[in-house]
C-alpha cells in the first residue's frame, strides 16, 4: 500500500546571503498542499501556415509553493527570507540565491537550484464563504514602512493559510 501523506516531509532552503547555514521548513499547513510544485512546460507548439506541426523544446524556471502554519517560526523567517529580497525606494535586495533540497517521508530527496523567492501571500481558508482577498500579499511595502516579523500575526490563525513561492531549477 502506498503513503501519500505528507507527514515527515522537510525543505531545506539555503538562501547564500540571509540564511547561508539552511533554514529546515518542517511546519506545514494541514488545509493546503506543504509543497507543490507545478507541472512544468517542457516543448511548445504551433501549426505551419500548410497544417504542419511545429514543436519546440522551452526551458523553464520549477515552480515550488511551501504552506507553512500562518505565524509558526518557519512563516517568520520565510516573512525574513522575503523581506531581504524585496526591492523598494531606497531599499536594496540582497539578491539570494536559493537551493531548495526537499526530503520525502520515504527518504528519498530532490535538490532544486539557482532559485528565488518570488512571492509571500495569505489567503482565506473558509470554506462556507468566499475569500474577501484570495491574494493578499502581506509584503507590500506601505508608504516606506517594513514588514516586521509581528505583521505576520495581524489576521486571525484559524482563517489563513501562509504560502511562500519560490522559482528553482533542477540539478
Amino acid at each position: 500500500m502506498e503513503n501519500i501523506s505528507g507527514f515527515g516531509l522537510s525543505v531545506t532552503l539555503i538562501a547564500d546571503k540571509t540564511f547561508p547555514a539552511g533554514l529546515n521548513i518542517t511546519q506545514f499547513a494541514d488545509d493546503a498542499d506543504p509543497l507543490d510544485i507545478a507541472s512544468i512546460q517542457v516543448a511548445d507548439k504551433a501549426m505551419g501556415l500548410n497544417g504542419d506541426l511545429i514543436i519546440w523544446s522551452k526551458p523553464n524556471a520549477i515552480p515550488m509553493t511551501l504552506n507553512v502554519i500562518p505565524g509558526s517560526d518557519d512563516d517568520v523567517n520565510l516573512a525574513v527570507l522575503l523581506e531581504a529580497n524585496r526591492t523598494g525606494k531606497g531599499k536594496a535586495s540582497v539578491r539570494d540565491q536559493i537551493t531548495a533540497i526537499v526530503t520525502y517521508p520515504d527518504g528519498e530527496t530532490t535538490t532544486l537550484t539557482v532559485g528565488a523567492i518570488t512571492d509571500h501571500a495569505r489567503q482565506e481558508r473558509s470554506r462556507q464563504r468566499p475569500p474577501k482577498d484570495p491574494a493578499l500579499h502581506l509584503c507590500v511595502r506601505e508608504q516606506g514602512r517594513q514588514l516586521n516579523p509581528s505583521d505576520v500575526n495581524k489576521m486571525p490563525r484559524d482563517r489563513i493559510v501562509t504560502r511562500h513561492y519560490f522559482c528553482l531549477s533542477e540539478t
